[in-house]
């Protein structure tokens, strides 16, 4: 339950809730990257690659032909 909700609960005033979440509200390094990603649904689920971790371009692939059909008289 969050902290707001706890202090409307409870009858605390913002300042009071304030004081609380500052006091009892220890938020966790993954608690906090869910907040940024829920806050932030554009963020590309891989992390990007720096510069000294590329990967190289895919290799080409041979062109690929339609098989005719011959007509036999």
């Amino acid at each position: 339950m969050s902290l707001p909700q706890v202090g409307r609960i409870f009858g605390w005033s913002a300042s009071t809730t304030v004081r609380m979440s500052l006091r009892y509200g220890h938020v966790g390094q993954v608690a906090l990257r869910k907040a940024v990603e829920t806050l932030d649904p554009s963020k590309p689920d891989k992390p990007e690659q720096t510069d000294n971790q590329q990967t190289p371009p895919p290799a080409p692939q041979p062109e690929i032909t339609a098989p005719t059909t011959a007509t036999v008289h």
